[in-house]
């Protein structure tokens, strides 16, 4: 008994599972899709794909924003070194100026070693100067533009919330007239039937006093008939 018992509930769990896994397959091919679509058509009219699209975009321009700051600290602190370098070789090419008049050819050579040096460090610095300019626009531009998406993203969502808000009403007011509508229709058919009743009720009592009154008739009518034979046999 103990083992038919163990097959019986094996068997059953078999079933529940294959019935499971079947109920499972069918939701996914079946409905799952259909659920999909309906969620996107929602997102779609409300509003929320745009908000996400936003979003997404916001991130890129914030990452572009983070690569534009560092690129532009980084030609920065490049500037600001080949600026300092510049200075002392300014600093040094005037120091040696003052002693040209009694310059040997060493000091003659060296002089014009700086000379193309600063004007290599002075090409650099010119270079980099620009390209902190173009850095400081680039920057300006990157920023306009996330604010500008985080403009649009707030827009976007605020819309959203009002479609949502007026949604949420209209539901409240359908649901409110659905309820009225099905309190309306029960009372009228209770009222209905509660006049059925009383109808049918009413058409009883007129028949059982109907016939009730036959019955009493019938019984004065025989009460009579006895008096009669009575009399006529005295």
């Amino acid at each position: 008994e103990k083992a038919s018992k163990g097959s019986l509930e094996g068997s059953f769990n078999d079933r529940r599972r294959g019935t499971a896994k079947a109920l499972s397959a069918l939701f996914r091919k079946k409905l799952a899709p259909k659920v999909d679509h309906a969620l996107n058509y929602i997102n779609d009219k409300s509003g929320w794909t745009e908000v996400n699209r936003l979003k997404a975009e916001i991130s890129d321009l914030e990452e572009r924003l983070i690569e534009s700051q560092s690129t532009y600290r980084n030609v920065r602190v490049h500037h600001r070194e080949v600026g300092q370098e510049h200075r002392m070789l300014q600093g040094e090419i005037n120091a040696l100026s003052l002693t040209k008049h009694s310059w040997t050819d060493e000091q003659f050579q060296y002089y014009q070693q700086l000379l193309a040096t600063d004007r290599s460090v002075g090409s650099r610095l010119a270079k980099l100067e620009v390209q902190m300019r173009e850095g400081e626009d680039r920057v300006d531009t990157r920023l306009r533009e996330l604010m500008e998406g985080l403009r649009r993203r707030f827009h976007e969502e605020q819309l959203w919330t009002d479609r949502i808000r007026m949604l949420s009403m209209w539901s409240t007011i359908a649901i409110l007239t659905a309820n009225s509508l099905i309190f309306l229709i029960t009372f009228l058919v209770r009222s209905r039937e509660s006049a059925y009743v009383r109808s049918v009720v009413q058409d009883i009592r007129t028949e059982i006093s109907t016939i009730s009154a036959g019955q009493a008739a019938t019984g004065v009518g025989v009460a009579s008939a006895g008096t009669e034979a009575a009399d006529a046999r005295g």
